[in-house]
């Protein structure tokens, strides 16, 4: 089977076609016919579905606090929220979670770069895809990105790596990379 390349303007000609037919099955584009059905209108195996249930619960039952006003000044809407509340607020939702799980499913992406990782829901999820792929996702508040990475090695995921940089700074020390799926769940100053 031939590796299949995604590239924004492929993605935005599919998109834009998507939100004109008026079912899945005007779609004539093999292509976007497959990633429709598969990732978008697709079934989660139970499993899955289980464990990021179980992930949300354990955010949800967190009372840790871990957006201090050393990181944002005492204003922030953000400053002294604990775990739970932040989850609530600003974790993708579970069905969006299952969507990223079944995109990476059918992408096999060797390479995956998250900006955003906030409690980790959504790098959860992309991390359970089969192909086993490498995963950085990138936090800019110092205790989220503590929080996320000791809630991954908890959970044996030693293939997701969590850098605790401002999206510029991440992007202006890294070289470049041949990043296969790039999943921007943050800052959206870029």
């Amino acid at each position: 089977m031939s590796t299949l390349i995604l590239t924004l303007e492929r993605l935005r000609i599919a998109m834009r076609y998507y939100a004109k037919a008026r079912t899945r099955y005007k779609l004539h584009s093999p292509f976007l016919s497959r990633l429709v059905a598969e990732v978008f209108y697709g079934k989660t195996e139970d499993e899955v579905s289980r464990r990021l249930l179980a992930y949300r619960a354990s955010l949800n039952a967190c009372s840790a606090n871990c957006l201090s006003a050393s990181q944002y000044s005492l204003g922030h809407r953000q400053a002294g929220l604990s775990v739970a509340r932040f989850s609530q607020r600003a974790s993708s939702p579970t069905e969006q979670c299952e969507r990223l799980y079944r995109l990476v499913k059918w992408l096999k992406p060797h390479f995956i770069l998250e900006l955003g990782t906030g409690c980790g829901m959504a790098t959860y999820a992309l991390s359970m895809g089969p192909n086993q792929a490498s995963l950085i996702t990138v936090e800019g508040n110092r205790e989220l990105a503590k929080f996320a990475s000791n809630q991954f090695e908890t959970l044996g995921l030693n293939r997701v790596r969590v850098v605790n940089a401002e999206f510029d700074e991440f992007r202006a020390d890294t070289p470049l990379h041949p990043w296969n799926l790039v999943f921007l769940d943050g800052s959206h100053q870029l």
